[in-house]
Formats: structure tokens, sequence, C-alpha cells
């Protein structure tokens, strides 16, 4: 909604601007114009990815996530991996509801991209409107590559062949944000169990920056990729 009113916007900016001119001034102000356009577009491009994983079936976790999302004019949810299965080391998370995780997401599907964790199965495939059963996703975004995964094959310690400007995942439940000699590690942490004494953690990425962020949406830690 707000990419497409400064859409309309911009429209309105140039049609009243060019019925103010004659026609030798709106001649001369063609660069103007092509100037104000380019600045709209990258604006109206620019894409904002939200970055979550280890949900592990709680919906008042998930409801939280849901908010930040809107609060954080997000474009994409990225969901690595763990939605709706608790895991049966963590215990029972509070509000657990699948069925009801299912429903709140697959409201969101056109706006999701997931990748499988340890506790990702085919029967939560069933469940779920947008797929969640592949090992990673390559998101190519301005021509910077992040590679989501959930973290149990590929890792800080294992990575994969080629070169990506980040490697994204979850499983440890230990949030982490650094760069390395190979690539920039993003570790989202969990939003239902995070372990070591922190809080629940969640992350974003947007025009070559991943920001870590409390589920309260206190700013953690940054890099630019």
């Amino acid at each position: 909604m707000l990419r497409e009113f400064i859409l309309m916007d911009w429209r309105l900016l140039l049609i009243n601007y060019g019925q103010s001119l004659h026609i030798s001034e709106k001649i001369t102000n063609i660069a103007w114009q092509t100037n104000l356009q380019k600045q709209y577009s990258n604006l109206i491009e620019n894409m904002k990815y939200l970055l979550v994983s280890d949900i592990h079936g709680s919906l008042p976790a998930l409801e939280k996530v849901i908010d930040f999302y809107h609060q954080q004019h997000c474009d994409m949810m990225c969901i690595m991996g763990d939605i709706l299965n608790y895991g049966p080391r963590n215990g029972l998370p509070e509000g657990l509801n699948p069925k009801a995780i299912a429903e709140r997401l697959n409201a969101m599907a056109d706006e999701i991209v997931a990748v499988r964790g340890n506790c990702d199965s085919e029967v939560d495939q069933m469940l779920l409107d947008f797929p969640i059963l592949q090992d990673y996703v390559l998101l190519v975004d301005n021509g910077r590559k992040l590679l989501l995964t959930h973290g149990h094959i590929f890792h800080k310690d294992h990575l994969p062949h080629g070169r990506f400007d980040a490697v994204v995942y979850g499983h440890t439940h230990f949030w982490e944000l650094q760069r390395t000699e190979e690539t920039v590690i993003c570790n989202t942490g969990s939003v239902t169990f995070p372990k070591g004494g922190n809080p629940p953690t969640l992350g974003t990425y947007e025009d070559g920056r991943i920001r870590m962020f409390r589920l309260d949406g206190k700013l953690l830690k940054e890099i630019d990729l």
C-alpha cells in the first residue's frame, strides 16, 4: 500500500508539474523529471526481508513476529525452518498451535520464502501453502547473494561451495552476526526457544544491510555486506 501511494504521488507530481509549464519549459525540464523518476523507482524497488527461524509451533511467538513484520514495513518473510513442530528436545512451547500457525502463514503465503528445518516434515508441508522442503534458497537482491538455510546441514563451520555475501540460518537458537574471511554469518536465533540467556531474536535484510533485533524491536547489531 505504501509503495502504491508513493508511485501514485510521483505520477501526480509529474502531471501537476507538467501542466504548470509551457512547452519549451517542459522540454528543458525532461532531465529533472527523469532524475525524479529514477529516485522514486529506487525507493519502490528496494525490498525489505524479515529473517526468522525456529518458531516451533508457538502461536504467541508468531503473532509477535507478524507484528514486527508489519511495524518494520517488510515485503517478504524468510523463514529458516522449524515452523510447526516443537521438537522432542525442546519441550512444549507457550501457546502450541500448529494449525493456527499454518492458517496465519497461509494468509500471507505469497510473501513467504521458507526452507526445511530438521523438525519439518512432509506432513507439515501438507498444512502449508508455500514450499518448505528445500534445504536452502539462494536470495539474490541487487547483485548480493544470501544463502538461506536452516543450519543443520550448512552453517559457519560447513559452508557450501560458491561465493555468498551472507549465509543466514538458525537451528542452534543462539543469535549471531559476524563477518568472516569467507562471508557474513547471520544466525537469527529463535523466537520461541532462545538459548544461552538470550532473548527471542530475529533479523531484517534491506539494501545490503543485515540487522539483528530482539523480538520486542530493540536493535542488537547490524552489518553491511
